[in-house]
């Protein structure tokens, strides 16, 4: 069964997100503003300033856990689920016997494999950014192949050849 991509989870939905935080500030609001008037009295000459001292920050003190259960958190989570998802590709990038490498569209390397590196004799650091072809294995320019796919297709980012 193929996965529907373009519907949002709802923790994501921009709709959720307003309708989350205009409901939560006007509840919020509604309880400050009833419960202001019985904490300040009227003759105190910053009653204003008091006021609305009060009301903000009651206001941001009462929101912040809303915001933070029904937004920041399953956005860290997700966060969190697609770092691991990252260091898993790359693990099992990197256990692969064969050198192999992703190049960009100018032939530069973005990413090699441990098998590469020690294949080119050369750090990490001086391998990315070169084009491969200067690299591993030293040619005076890209593969025919390299060359003709990205002709057919330009859409393409980033290309894997071993």
């Amino acid at each position: 069964m193929a996965k529907n991509y373009d519907k949002i989870p709802l923790y994501q939905s921009p709709v959720l997100l307003f309708i989350t935080v205009t409901v939560s500030t006007g509840i919020i609001e509604t309880l400050v503003m009833l419960i202001l008037p019985l904490i300040i009295h009227r003759p105190c000459p910053f009653s204003s300033f008091v006021g609305i001292f009060f009301d903000s920050f009651t206001l941001s003190i009462l929101l912040f856990p809303i915001i933070y259960f029904f937004m920041l958190r399953p956005l860290k989570l997700h966060i969190g689920e697609r770092e691991k998802a990252k260091k898993d590709w790359e693990v099992t990038f990197d256990c692969i016997k064969d050198p192999l490498f992703v190049h960009d569209r100018q032939f530069r390397i973005v990413r090699a494999n441990k098998a590469y590196k020690d294949a080119s004799g050369m750090p990490f650091n001086e391998i990315i950014g070169k084009p491969y072809y200067e690299v591993f294995p030293k040619m005076d320019g890209p593969f025919k192949m390299c060359s003709k796919v990205l002709s057919l297709n330009k859409y393409y980012n980033f290309i894997v050849f071993y």
